[in-house]
């Protein structure tokens, strides 16, 4: 496994490890990826979520005031530590943003960048990123 993998897989699994501690009389709160684009989810009202999207250049398209889902606190920017010739920078990391399902509804939450790496600007399908969410009761 490549050591960009291994990285992004440790970080996945203390987000997970973490989650789950930190909530232990519920399930572990669902968590949403850059596997998630352009799917559809079902979320409970009262549910809490995760968008955790695998580069710090990642910004959330502000939530709509109308929207079922509300935004819990400030994202979470997870940077890996320096891996021998490894440069700094080029958006390594995670960031995560945490959701609660307030009210039924149906939402598409967004995010883009503009950048895919050091002086890399990203494709239009790179540099956005779109899931919808159904909240249920």
């Amino acid at each position: 496994m490549k050591r960009k993998n291994r990285h992004l897989l440790a970080a996945a699994f203390s987000l997970i490890a973490m989650t789950i501690a930190s909530a232990p009389s519920q399930a572990a709160d669902r968590i949403l990826n850059e596997n998630s684009a352009g799917k559809t989810y079902a979320i409970k009202v009262g549910a809490t979520f995760h968008l955790v999207l695998s580069s710090t250049y990642w910004s959330l398209t502000p939530l709509k005031s109308s929207a079922p889902i509300k935004l819990l606190g400030e994202p979470v920017v997870a940077v890996p530590s320096m891996a021998p010739g490894m440069p700094p920078g080029m958006g390594r990391g995670t960031v995560d943003w945490a959701f609660r399902a307030t009210r039924p509804g149906t939402y598409t939450l967004a995010a883009s960048r503009t950048s895919c790496g050091e002086a890399m600007r990203c494709t239009a399908e790179q540099g956005s990123f779109l899931v919808k969410i159904q909240v249920k009761r």
